[in-house]
């Protein structure tokens, strides 16, 4: 949970105030402060610099109140890493929770009086789902990875400009 709400009420102002501040309209602000909708990097930047504080301490990330300095970047495209790997993470969890359901409820239609040929389906329903979800595993693996190299790529960049 970012802090761009309890900064902006430590300073008294209204979100029409400080849009006015910052140049940005009030409802954009206010879908920051609930979540809705995610600034980018350079809007980050502004909201902390008028606060006074470190970008990584305004997003929620660092307990680091500091102004902007060169590390501020790094711990930004760092904390995004997180949250784009927290969500996968939850997406997959979903998804695995999804995945669950569709098993018991292959499996959970048993009826005794059941003959061969309606067991062999079930069976190969659930393969089927199996085969899927082996798959998709491979694709959210594959996710995984492609957000770990694009970090490393982007913090490589960052390093080549500041000369750290």
């Amino acid at each position: 949970m970012n802090r761009l709400k309890e900064l902006r009420k430590q300073k008294g102002l209204t979100l029409v105030e400080l849009g006015k501040k910052v140049n940005l309209a009030n409802n954009t602000l206010s879908q920051y402060e609930r979540g809705v909708r995610e600034p980018k990097l350079k809007t980050w930047e502004k909201l902390a610099n008028f606060f006074g504080v470190s970008v990584a301490y305004l997003i929620g990330e660092s307990n680091i109140k500091e102004p902007y300095n060169k590390w501020s970047k790094a711990d930004f495209l760092y904390s995004e890493y997180l949250r784009l790997s927290d969500k996968l993470e939850t997406e997959y969890e979903a998804y695995l929770s999804e995945f669950s359901d569709k098993i018991k409820d292959i499996n959970t239609i048993e009826n005794p009086n059941d003959d061969e040929n309606t067991l062999n389906h079930r069976i190969g329903k659930t393969f089927n789902l199996l085969f899927q979800a082996e798959k998709d595993l491979l694709e959210y693996k594959q996710k995984h990875i492609e957000l770990e190299i694009k970090q490393s790529e982007r913090l490589a960049r960052y390093e080549d400009r500041t000369g750290e």
